[in-house]
């Protein structure tokens, strides 16, 4: 699956773009991409403020710290190699004392390229130092599975198909070098990931104790201008076309720029581009628009006040190649779906893309 988020900081705006890639029903996603860890980026959520502060070298991995205000740190990596994987843990105050758990070899949450379904397991030993209580060797086992992508309202606002983790750590017990026996432990937690965000929503919970967190704002939030989002994938025949989900939230219509990329893509060293993009516009499961070659006017779409040629060229955003499809029209808030495909059942790269018209 591929999926952009995008958060318009306009009064009672939200506009949200899930682009999709269908195959039967696997729905498949980059991970890295939905955990960043940028230097300076913050999360306030409902409990406390999360910042990625730095740096550190972990069991001899270069890791990203996330810092907390509540006192939580956790080192993390995040890359399309291994995918998403937690080294470190701090935890203060866990029944009077501060645990810090390493994981050899780390955890992986997710593999660097994931579909919905998929489950990691990931066996090896903890160290786990207690201040005060000493340090205990403890075996764990980690199960994460990619349990799906639903929509997620938080304080932030809506997000569409996030991708949600839900994970447990289990602990054998043990005793510390200080001699405190400590009982096996199973950590609960459920991650909400939204693209180029990171977690909208967390919940984790163990015998010391349960917490949820939802996302009240971010400095990859900022006030921006929305002027394009869009993907590319390989369009292929059946349930195999590429599907863009988008949601226009608030109470006012607003204009948009649908196009469907193919034969353009040629001269930007892309091989094996779609050479004739069909686009199809849904509101639910009811077709509103359609378009093959953005020059010509269809007549279905014109009816219902689509933007003709001429409007289309006006935007300054019009396809370069006459074979390449696009809608302009003005729609309501709501959820809306465009299907590409090759016509005549052709197969190839396309790039599905939608402008926010002025």
């Amino acid at each position: 699956m591929f999926h952009f988020t995008i958060k318009r900081r306009t009064p009672c705006v939200l506009f949200v773009m899930g682009l999709i890639l269908r195959a039967g029903s696997a729905w498949g996603f980059n991970s890295p991409d939905y955990f960043p860890l940028t230097q300076g980026i913050t999360w306030t959520y409902t409990t406390s403020t999360v910042t990625v502060s730095g740096t550190q070298d972990v069991n001899g991995v270069q890791t990203t710290v996330l810092q907390s205000t509540d006192g939580r740190k956790t080192w993390n990596t995040s890359d399309a190699t291994s995918g998403i994987r937690l080294h470190q843990q701090f935890v203060p105050n866990v029944q009077g004392v501060n645990l810090t758990l390493t994981f050899s070899p780390p955890i992986v949450l997710a593999t660097g390229s994931a579909n919905v379904g998929d489950s990691v397991i990931s066996p090896g030993t903890a160290t786990a130092v207690f201040t005060p209580g000493g340090t205990a060797l403890f075996a764990y086992t980690a199960t994460f599975n990619v349990t799906g992508m639903p929509d997620v309202t938080v304080p932030a606002g809506t997000f569409a198909n996030v991708v949600q983790l839900d994970g447990t750590i289990h602990l054998n017990g043990g005793t510390t070098t200080g001699g405190v026996p400590i009982s096996p432990q199973d950590l609960f937690s459920t991650s909400y990931l939204a693209l180029n965000i990171g977690a909208v929503k967390l919940s984790a919970s163990a015998s010391f104790g349960a917490t949820t967190a939802e996302l009240i704002a971010s400095n990859i939030l900022l006030p921006a201008t929305l002027t394009n989002i869009s993907t590319r994938a390989r369009v292929q025949t059946g349930a195999n076309v590429m599907i863009g989900g988008f949601i226009i939230g608030g109470d006012t219509p607003k204009t948009v720029l649908v196009r469907a990329i193919g034969p353009s893509l040629a001269a930007f060293g892309v091989p094996g581009a779609l050479a004739n993009p069909s686009l199809q516009l849904f509101s639910g499961q009811t077709p509103i628009a359609e378009n093959d070659d953005w020059q010509v006017t269809d007549l279905v779409c014109q009816a219902i006040g689509c933007g003709g040629p001429a409007d289309i060229a006006a935007t300054g955003s019009a396809p370069s190649h006459p074979l390449e499809a696009a809608i302009l029209i003005t729609l309501n808030p709501g959820p809306y779906t465009a299907i590409v495909s090759g016509v005549g059942g052709t197969t190839g790269v396309g790039l599905v893309e939608v402008y926010e018209v002025p």
